[in-house]
């Protein structure tokens, strides 16, 4: 039979890196993901985006808390060296949280994002930071408030939902793609073109591009009656 997973510690990180970071990371990263319980690191889609960054999602599970040695290259990758990186630590075996946002963006972004500690702890918050970083959407709020343990990002603002996915090549959900028809100007097929060159949308397989030409029509239609 097998025997569930005592889970006391689990981790969860994404964040963007350039290509070469993103190679090197992943190998730098073997010996944590050997010497924990569980742990999965896995790239948000299969190409690099649109400003050539891969992004990475880090999720990992054991017994109790790592000591803070087996962690060090995976913190420096997201951040944990970084002067710049807002930081919350409870200290060893409880909530470390690191967050750091996108240099030079006019709104407040996620570059990265980092959860650490009692299971319990992760939540409500880690599936709306996943989301932010994902979507390079901007914060609803200043992203120091998001550090406490426990805070409910609703009650800071609506989390941005992940919506359906429309392009599994390029790990583009159907709100990136709307939201790149809707600012583009002219004909529908004018807007598919400019929604491909700002997601990459349909530039892979192809097999997003009817229902990326549908989207397109139907927002034309719309427009048109308005």
């Amino acid at each position: 039979s097998v025997e569930p997973l005592a889970v006391g510690w689990e981790l969860r990180a994404w964040g963007w890196f350039t290509q070469g970071e993103a190679w090197a990371l992943r190998e730098r990263l073997q010996p944590l993901l050997r010497g924990l319980d569980a742990a999965l690191l896995l790239p948000f889609g299969r190409e690099p985006d649109t400003q050539q960054e891969l992004g990475w999602m880090l999720w990992a599970a054991h017994a109790e808390a790592p000591p803070r040695e087996l962690l060090a290259d995976a913190l420096a990758a997201f951040g944990a060296d970084d002067a710049a990186t807002l930081r919350y630590d409870a200290g060893p075996g409880r909530s470390l949280r690191l967050l750091r946002v996108e240099a030079g963006a006019p709104e407040a972004r996620l570059r990265s994002a980092w959860l650490s500690g009692p299971p319990a702890e992760l939540q409500p918050a880690a599936d709306a930071l996943q989301a932010w970083v994902r979507e390079r959407m901007p914060l609803p709020c200043a992203a120091r408030q998001l550090l406490r343990p426990g805070v409910d990002p609703a009650q800071l603002g609506a989390a941005p939902p992940r919506g359906p996915q429309l392009c599994s090549c390029m790990d583009v959900s159907e709100a990136s793609a709307m939201a790149a028809l809707a600012a583009a100007d002219g004909p529908p097929e004018t807007r598919v073109a400019a929604a491909q060159a700002a997601t990459r949308c349909g530039t892979c397989c192809g097999s997003c591009l009817p229902r990326l030409r549908r989207l397109a029509a139907q927002q034309a239609q719309t427009l048109s009656t308005t």
